[in-house]
């Protein structure tokens, strides 16, 4: 996974740092230093609301008072506070909170809860767990746990992966990196599911004898043996940082983003927020000249699998079938599929002028058009069955500020002015059939049809009605087909 740069958060020491969506805006939890004795330092855990840029919310500040988990952990100054995990389950939230204890300056002693609030003010209990490692992830009954071993070059311990499955402890397998010999420590950040490869998808980091973090994505089926695992690349230009430490994923407008702490594990610094690199919308902001603030809001993705609206409409068809006959999760699907950024390649290489009209047939939530409109078409329109495709569509134009597309909330089989279009664009927008249907209405010998996503159904449709192929443009992921009527 590559990150770039998004902003500071404008405290100094918070670390161990999670954001998540509450109240319309987002809360940020972190440790930070409470009070320090000698060579103990105590830390506990602050809460700070963020605007949907994330930026702090002046006077947001809360000190999370857990006196009813433990009355003692403010006056002790050997109880320290440490966030590691938070997530949000039915409209409630849930932190795993590490009541980390130091023993005589020689060891340390992990406690571990789970709490549940609405409010982050009142915290109830739903479990402590009963084991004295740190305690990553509580995740489909599965422990994510970095056993403590002390020897007498780590007085306080170094922290590697053993994880509990089915009551059995478990070093897991690593293709790359892991170096359970070598290695200091090993925390586990965060967890997702990929639907379309039905895997899990890991962030851990790895603290080498160098006293160093670096943070990697692993791969894996069963959660004892894991492939593919890299180095999460981070991307700060004339940025003096030389690793970032504790990372935690978390979504903002269907966009990832990763907090981090600095190469000072986040002691002084300001914790640090990423944004996963997206060519599409890195295209958007150097040709519409906008920064993050405003494509941070627009909402082109929702990284789900996609099926046609037409069979998800009608509950029959290919797609719907398999995903009812093999008990897949309808939630996991959607009827919006978006278009690739390569298309503005291909738009160019077509010579526009300001005599040319298209039309996108399926615009969904428009980047398409917003593509179209950084050429000198006379005319953009998009046409869309789903009115929530619509409604945010229209909303990422006016984030735009474009003014001179037209969204017609209409079926595409009732539209009958196709032929006053120079270009049709289709992102594979319905099965072969409905697009046969579009293609007889057709009799304007000068339209191009531009197509992406294409399968062999639909290239039969136009072999039959006379179309052939004057373009073929490379994608990274889809070829684009361009066709003409003989």
């Amino acid at each position: 996974m590559l990150l770039n740069f998004y902003n500071k958060i404008n405290i100094n020491g918070l670390r161990f740092s999670k954001v998540i969506n509450f109240n319309n805006n987002f809360i940020i939890i972190g440790s930070k230093l409470y009070n320090e004795e000698k060579l103990i330092k105590k830390y506990i855990l602050y809460s700070y609301l963020l605007n949907n840029d994330l930026e702090i919310i002046d006077n947001s500040e809360n000190l999370l008072n857990l006196i009813n988990i433990n009355n003692k952990y403010l006056d002790d100054i050997n109880i320290s506070l440490w966030l590691r995990d938070l997530y949000i389950n039915n409209n409630e939230y849930f932190l795993l909170i590490d009541f980390n204890k130091n023993i005589n300056n020689t060891s340390m002693q992990s406690n571990n809860y789970l709490l549940k609030t609405n409010n982050f003010i009142d915290f109830v209990i739903i479990k402590k767990y009963e084991t004295n490692n740190i305690l990553n992830k509580d995740f489909n009954n599965i422990l994510f746990i970095s056993k403590i071993l002390y020897d007498k070059e780590n007085v306080f311990g170094k922290y590697l992966f053993e994880f509990i499955i089915n009551n059995t402890n478990i070093q897991p397998k690593f293709d790359n990196y892991i170096d359970y010999n070598n290695d200091i420590g090993h925390l586990l950040h965060n967890i997702e599911y990929s639907i379309d490869n039905e895997y899990h998808k890991i962030i851990f980091s790895i603290l080498d004898i160098s006293k160093k973090y670096t943070i990697y994505t692993s791969k894996t089926y069963d959660f004892i043996n894991y492939f593919d695992t890299e180095e999460l690349k981070f991307l700060f230009e004339n940025s003096n940082i030389n690793w970032y430490s504790f990372p935690f994923i978390f979504n903002n407008y269907n966009k990832k983003f990763c907090i981090v702490n600095q190469d000072d594990f986040g002691k002084k610094t300001e914790p640090v927020i990423f944004r996963e690199f997206d060519k599409s919308i890195e295209l958007i902001e150097q040709k519409y000249n906008i920064n993050y603030s405003i494509t941070n809001k627009l909402n082109f993705n929702d990284n789900k699998k996609y099926i046609f609206l037409n069979e998800f409409k009608n509950k029959n068809g290919n797609r719907y079938n398999d995903i009812i006959n093999n008990n897949k999760n309808i939630n996991d699907y959607s009827t919006h599929s978006p278009s690739c950024f390569e298309l503005y390649n291909v738009l160019n290489n077509l010579n526009i002028n300001n005599n040319n009209s298209i039309i996108d047939i399926g615009s969904g939530k428009g980047f398409a058009l917003t593509i179209f409109n950084l050429f000198p078409f006379k005319n953009i329109t998009g046409i869309e069955l789903s009115k929530k495709d619509i409604d945010i569509c229209n909303n990422n134009l006016e984030l735009l500020n474009i003014k001179n597309i037209n969204v017609i909330y209409q079926d595409a089989l009732e539209f009958e002015y196709y032929n006053n279009y120079s270009y049709l664009y289709f992102y594979n927008p319905f099965s072969y059939d409905i697009f046969e249907k579009i293609i007889q209405k057709i009799d304007n010998i000068n339209i191009k049809i531009i197509y992406n996503n294409i399968h062999e159904e639909e290239k039969n449709v136009l072999n039959k009605y006379n179309y052939i192929l004057v373009k073929e443009e490379k994608g990274i992921l889809r070829n684009y087909y361009i066709y003409q009527k003989k």
